[in-house]
């Protein structure tokens, strides 16, 4: 049977020995005596019905495909060396090859690489016939029965030169899509790259790849077998080179294929360059990566397995990637020699359960479900020195806040029990850090060597031994990260400086044997300078939460549903940055769902739940020791912190609750909770006298504050908001009496004061002459107090806290007004559609304006609305704003 390719399909008749010489545009000389003959080429003879299918990776970008059973493509050809070029995928079938009528083999093509080369050298000088039979599939993984034939590449002896071919050079071959890009440290100045594939021809024993340096990974294949992973991440060098040997005499193909990312490429040079690569041994501690040719996915390498398992991307996984399946009984293992384990999972809001074994013995069931994208290491030490195998299965079962029952798995790490050397570790020094493949090399003379790692998602450093200490760089660009020991939270580690210097932490107390420290970014990026072990004194304590303590919103003690933060149901979520930057710290955690609950179970005989209040919230009722305390409406016209406070619990353990009713005020459009903080007092009384409003060991800040360098201030600096509005400001103290000293100038506004969430006059910072200014509040009574300071018309200063309060230089507030009073637009005697400004409706705004009373007016332009004021007096007087909008 002539098989249907198009009208010009070939007949028996072109069983004839191909000419060496290109005769047609389906050949493509390589070199001379050496073609590639791509799958339309009319020599090739087609039985069966054949169909065109395009991938980015065949050569020129297409291939002919069938899945009859006895379909056949032959070619006849005179040369020494065949290469046939086929499709590798998961609905692949088997082929059987025959050469000169004598079959060598049936080869199933089921798997995940694309394409598959097979190699047939040492052929006679002469002519050959080679046909391609369809077999039938019998490989239960396969979803189909395609067999693709690319391309056939024949070689007849003749020798190639050797020397160093650029990219765009006739000896290299590359699917389609590649581009060229300039680049200084190119060879020739100039690169390719592709997420597609490239081929080099050469003869001899090695082979030297010259690569420039990106972010990704390039598989490299010789005569079709795999040989390595070609890393071209890199912290220090431009370009990357890998050379290979050991191939022997003769003819030999070398395939570069994308991986993770592009497939990136300088030059190829033969013979091969010294160093060469080398399969690096296990070592005492050796981290297996989810592709790790070692690693069993249901009893197969991956590149064989069923179809279920899966690799995925994400920026916190080691080497960025992480394995999944959610099909019930999949499993993952790996057999080794060694003392102790690490398992990696990368968690999130579809993460499922999942059943860790070691030689067949169950050693837990792992819940792999968090908030947000996350990661859980579980460490198996004190094993028996020898060969153990660990199973990871998956479960058809999950958390009820899951979304699916995916399990991910990203590493495994073996330590043999051999200790693991002391000494300074550098963060750039892959051999003994891990990272998730995201980090940039930074230099500052201040770092060790003069280089810090930075703007990355997670690194991992194995040690062993009871302590360790780790020196991360502060400065400008360092935000909040999170640091862990063997998967158990240390702290959170705020790396902001305005100038560049380290800090050191050290650990102790951790055991002896093999642990794993993970720096992980946490609000924004990471940075790293060193790591060392032993750790050196003095050693971080636990946060002291007696006397006066802030729980921030992410604090592990708080429970979201009954769960800390990372586990609690996606009904919650965690905000920072620009949308969270009026919330303590500059970071809020929040909920839109009604029975929605946040709790903390404490001592101390006083506790104060601060949230933010906005257009969009709602209203919450809060429970103390399982009573209520009523409903609080956390609507607010713009946004604006809220204060709840309970005293006098008495000593012991006591427990609050908020919880959102999923009920609004009628001008809230939404129903929101906004859960910033929770303070607890034990009774322990708070220092007196001066303190700075820098000092963040006594006050606690939102986000958009800094510090002002002022000679004339008290310490030689205030506390400022930024461009930003609603930043604020806590002090908590003791006594009946405080002075708060602020900055005033000339440029400065109002701001807002309370003590206890009870509103207090505004504080006018306005001065023609820029000095200090201090307002005194007393007959406060004993027990715990809080200052807030709020950002009100554009500014917000703070200079220092004095206790007891010390006579003012400033009369506040003002004295009363009689006879004339004035009520300005802010008054909170007015009412707008019958509610106090901060709860009106939407289309109320303050607007300002330097030609009208207090520099300020209310404006509206809604049908209906209103602005009412109750007063006695005998006359009254309404003052509007006019200009060219006003109706």
């Amino acid at each position: 049977e002539t098989g249907t390719l198009s009208e010009t399909t070939p007949g028996p008749d072109n069983l004839q020995s191909m000419p060496l010489a290109p005769s047609a545009t389906d050949i493509i000389t390589v070199s001379p005596g050496l073609y590639r003959y791509e799958e339309t080429d009319p020599g090739i003879v087609y039985g069966g019905t054949w169909s065109n299918v395009n991938g980015a990776n065949y050569s020129s970008g297409s291939g002919l495909r069938t899945e009859g059973i006895g379909n056949t493509a032959t070619f006849s050809f005179t040369g020494q060396w065949l290469e046939i070029g086929l499709g590798e995928t998961t609905d692949a079938g088997k082929v059987e090859v025959t050469l000169d009528g004598v079959s060598q083999g049936v080869y199933d093509l089921y798997g995940r690489g694309e394409t598959r080369a097979l190699i047939f050298p040492s052929l006679s000088s002469g002519p050959h016939a080679v046909t391609l039979t369809v077999v039938a599939q019998d490989n239960p993984f396969s979803n189909r029965n395609w067999v693709v034939l690319d391309y056939l590449t024949i070689w007849d002896g003749t020798a190639l030169p050797d020397g160093t071919f650029e990219h765009d050079s006739g000896r290299v071959l590359t699917s389609n899509n590649w581009r060229t890009f300039n680049n200084v440290n190119a060879s020739a100045g100039t690169y390719g790259d592709s997420a597609n594939k490239a081929w080099f021809y050469f003869m001899g024993d090695a082979v030297t790849i010259r690569a420039i340096t990106t972010s990704d990974e390039m598989r490299v294949l010789v005569d079709g077998q795999f040989i390595t992973k070609f890393d071209l991440h890199q912290t220090t060098n431009p370009t990357s080179t890998l050379s290979l040997e050991g191939f022997g005499p003769g003819l030999h193909v070398l395939e570069l294929d994308e991986y993770r990312g592009v497939s990136v490429l300088d030059t190829f040079t033969t013979p091969g360059i010294p160093p060469f690569y080398q399969s690096p041994p296990a070592g005492s501690y050796t981290r297996y990566e989810e592709d790790d040719p070692a690693w069993r996915y249901n009893g197969f390498p991956y590149n064989t397995t069923a179809p279920s398992w899966s690799f995925s991307e994400h920026s916190v996984a080691s080497n960025h990637y992480a394995a999944w399946s959610d099909t019930l009984s999949d499993t993952i293992s790996l057999t080794f020699t060694g003392t102790a384990i690490f398992l990696g999972f990368y968690t999130d809001d579809w993460g499922g359960l999942a059943q860790v074994s070691i030689d067949g013995i169950v050693q837990e069931t792992l819940d792999t479900y968090s908030n947000e994208p996350n990661l859980l290491t579980r460490r198996y030490a004190n094993l028996t020195p020898g060969p153990h195998t660990v199973t990871v299965t998956v479960l058809d079962a999950r958390n009820p806040f899951a979304l699916r029952d995916r399990v991910r798995l990203d590493f495994i790490d073996v330590w043999d029990g051999t200790p693991l050397p002391d000494g300074t570790v550098e963060a750039e020094d892959r051999e003994r850090v891990y990272n998730s493949d995201n980090w940039s090399l930074a230099n500052d003379t201040g770092a060790s060597g003069g280089t810090y790692v930075e703007r990355g998602s997670t690194l991992w450093y194995p040690f062993t031994g009871d302590s360790v200490s780790l020196t991360l760089p502060n400065n400008t660009a360092g935000r909040e990260m999170r640091l862990f020991v063997d998967d158990q939270f240390i702290d959170f580690l705020n790396v902001y400086s305005a100038t560049f210097l380290t800090e050191t932490i050290a650990l102790n107390g951790l055991g002896s044997g093999v642990h794993l420290l993970r720096l992980e970014a946490y609000r924004d990026r990471a940075l790293a300078d060193t790591f060392a072990t032993p750790g050196t004194a003095p050693f971080w304590q636990p946060p002291d939460k007696s006397g006066y303590f802030r729980y921030e919103e992410d604090d592990p003690d708080l429970r979201y549903n009954g769960a800390p933060l990372p586990q609690a149901p996606t009904s919650w979520s965690r905000g920072d940055g620009v949308f969270a930057l009026a919330g303590s710290d500059g970071q809020l955690v929040s909920t839109n769902a009604g029975s929605d609950s946040v709790s903390l179970t404490f001592s101390g005989e006083w506790v104060s739940l601060g949230f933010l209040g906005g257009s969009s919230d709602g209203q919450i009722e809060v429970w103390l020791d399982g009573v209520s305390q009523g409903v609080h409406d956390l609507y607010r016209r713009f946004e604006d912190p809220v204060t709840i406070q309970f005293g006098n619990l008495g000593s012991g353990t006591h427990t609050v609750t908020a919880v959102n009713l999923g009920t609004r005020h009628p001008n809230s459009s939404g129903t929101h909770m906004r859960v910033d903080y929770v303070d607890v007092w034990d009774g322990t009384p708070l220092p007196a006298g001066t303190v700075e409003a820098e000092d963040a060991s006594r006050a606690y800040y939102s986000g958009n504050l800094g510090t002002v360098n002022q000679p004339d201030a008290s310490g030689g600096a205030y506390v400022s908001d930024g461009l930003f509005s609603n930043a604020s400001l806590w002090f908590p103290f003791t006594g009946d009496s405080i002075t708060l000293q602020a900055w005033a100038s000339s440029s400065l506004d109002e701001m807002r004061i309370r003590i206890d969430g009870v509103e207090q006059p505004p504080l006018d910072l306005f001065s023609t002459a820029a000095q200090t200014r201090t307002i005194s509040f007393a007959g406060l009574g004993a027990g715990v107090h809080v200052l807030e300071l709020t950002r009100y018309r554009s500014d917000m200063t703070a200079d220092a806290f004095i206790l007891p309060a010390i006579p003012a230089n400033f009369v506040y507030p003002p004295p009363p007004q009689t006879g004339i009073v004035r009520y300005e637009e802010d008054n909170p005697a007015l009412r707008y559609n019958g509610y106090a400004y901060s709860q009106t409706v939407s289309s109320w705004t303050y607007d300002s304006s330097f030609n009208i009373s207090g520099d300020y007016s209310a404006r509206t332009s809604a049908t209906g609305n209103n602005v009412t004021l109750d007063f006695n007096g005998s006359w009254f007087g309404v003052g509007f704003e006019s200009n060219s909008l006003t109706g």
